[in-house]
């Protein structure tokens, strides 16, 4: 049940940051938390993901796990303080606009579509190509991009219906994807437990015959824990969607993170220990499917096909519906080309339309021109380590000069107190160290080059339009304080 007292304080908090309420607020704690971590999505990450690092370092690539998970930990913490002070719609975009200045915050914003297109088309590619070989269709580039428009629009469909069918799906999927992950972990370590015919446990320091050691295959070996291990945050982007949100959404990100290293620690693990042959491994379809069915038989088939599917769709589901209120978000204070249109919702629906279409289209075009999987995963996973970067670099800034007490009305539900700056400081370390994982090597430059591709349209832009609607201030979040 709704609190009425709290929507009003929700409603007053988001007049303080110079914005009316037009977006329905109905998210409470629980559906926060099942649209966040439906955003999340373990599942989607690792079975998308899993045959990337598997392939590269072998399967030792599990121990980036604990690492990734320490660094975003204080990523959490430190979003989590921002968020309990602005909680907003297009959250990095309107922290690092606010506690800097309105340039930055724009290209903020932009490389954050960036990431939640890439997102996006990832996803909507990799079910699109596991449906294929359900169906016996051949996975040339034209079919599974053809297949992932097909799927696009369903997303499509769902985000315009509004906020509570979008809750509603992600109700009924993160359980069972949360379920069926520690469930089916717990039994694929029983089945190596009780059977000589698995690996033994060193199988977990093995390389798998990758090779020798090089610095681009412990960097690709990242990426299946860089790619999952994100998107905790992400239900920020419903901030004005949730009731009690500077209460709810600090909590809710603590949460997604530890519920997302849980669960996913657990997979990673009971995947790992059963693991058969290698080169059969990554030569399947669906190689985390090709591992549950060789421990547990193929009547286990059809039942973990569901299980995937259901978290894979619900994940894409809720990635487009970040994305469009980003677009949302960004086109109210009159950043993006076409504002006009991208700002207005349904009346009925109380949906951000035009930018779930625009989504839509643009995460299609993409699976159109991707040359792989995991290069769509690299480009979403390296845009999203720049937000990190940036918005961290807002927070230490902001602690620095104190600029962070003008958006505090009252006592802060979440407050790190004298942490809050430590904290900053070793996610900002933990995101350095990522971004150099994600574009040094040779594997990995080509995200940095199609992100700077990315950059390079937004920068003109930025020079030939937006940098004067900001001079003359008819762009921008409002000020405040």
């Amino acid at each position: 049940m709704v609190d009425m007292h709290s929507r009003v304080d929700d409603d007053e908090g988001l007049k303080h940051l110079g914005y009316s309420q037009v977006l329905r607020r109905s998210l409470g704690g629980f559906n926060s938390f099942v649209v966040s971590f439906a955003l999340m999505s373990v599942t989607t990450g690792i079975v998308l993901t899993y045959p990337v690092g598997l392939g590269s370092t072998g399967p030792r690539f599990v121990f980036w796990w604990p690492i990734v998970a320490l660094g975003t930990f204080f990523i959490a913490l430190t979003f989590a303080n921002l968020g309990s002070r602005i909680p907003v719609t297009g959250y990095a975009y309107q922290w690092t606009s606010r506690l800097v200045n309105n340039d930055i915050g724009w290209f903020v914003g932009w490389i954050a579509l960036v990431g939640w297109l890439a997102s996006t088309a990832s996803i909507a590619y990799g079910t699109s190509a596991w449906v294929l070989s359900l169906l016996n269709i051949s996975q040339t580039t034209p079919h599974v991009a053809a297949g992932a428009t097909l799927i696009m629009l369903s997303y499509v469909i769902l985000n315009v219906a509004g906020i509570k069918v979008l809750s509603w799906i992600s109700r009924i999927a993160s359980p069972i994807e949360v379920l069926s992950s520690v469930v089916l972990s717990i039994i694929l370590v029983f089945v190596w437990i009780f059977s000589k015919d698995y690996n033994s446990i060193s199988i977990l320091t093995s390389n798998g015959n990758s090779g020798a050691f090089t610095l681009g295959g412990f960097s690709v070996a990242a990426l299946t824990s860089l790619w999952t291990l994100q998107s905790f945050e992400a239900a920020s982007e419903f901030a004005e969607e949730t009731v009690d949100v500077r209460r709810v959404m600090p909590r809710t990100i603590i949460r997604t993170w530890a519920t997302g290293v849980f669960t996913g620690a657990l997979l990673m693990l009971g995947l790992t220990l059963v693991l058969p042959n290698i080169p059969d491994t990554l030569g399947a379809d669906v190689p985390v499917l090709y591992i549950v069915k060789h421990a547990l038989g193929e009547a286990i088939g059809p039942v973990a096909w569901a299980v995937i599917l259901i978290a894979v769709y619900s994940c894409g589901v809720a990635t487009m519906g970040a994305g469009t209120r980003l677009t949302f978000a960004m086109a109210r204070d009159n950043t993006l080309p076409f504002s006009k249109a991208l700002r207005q919702i349904h009346p009925r629906l109380g949906s951000p339309v035009v930018p779930s279409i625009v989504i839509g289209v643009l995460a299609s075009a993409i699976c159109y021109s991707a040359k792989a999987l995991q290069v769509l995963s690299g480009v979403a996973a390296l845009a999203w380590y720049v937000v990190y970067l940036a918005a961290t670099l807002a927070a230490l800034w902001a602690y620095r000069t104190k600029r962070i007490a003008r958006f505090e009305t009252g006592e802060p539900a979440f407050d790190l107190g004298r942490w809050a700056t430590p904290a900053a400081w070793i996610g900002l370390v933990w995101v350095l160290i990522a971004m150099a994982l994600l574009t040094l090597p040779e594997g990995e430059r080509v995200n940095a080059a199609y992100t700077g591709i990315a950059l390079g349209v937004g920068l003109v832009w930025y020079v030939f339009r937006l940098r004067a609607l900001f001079a003359r201030r008819e762009a921008g979040p409002p000020v405040v304080g």
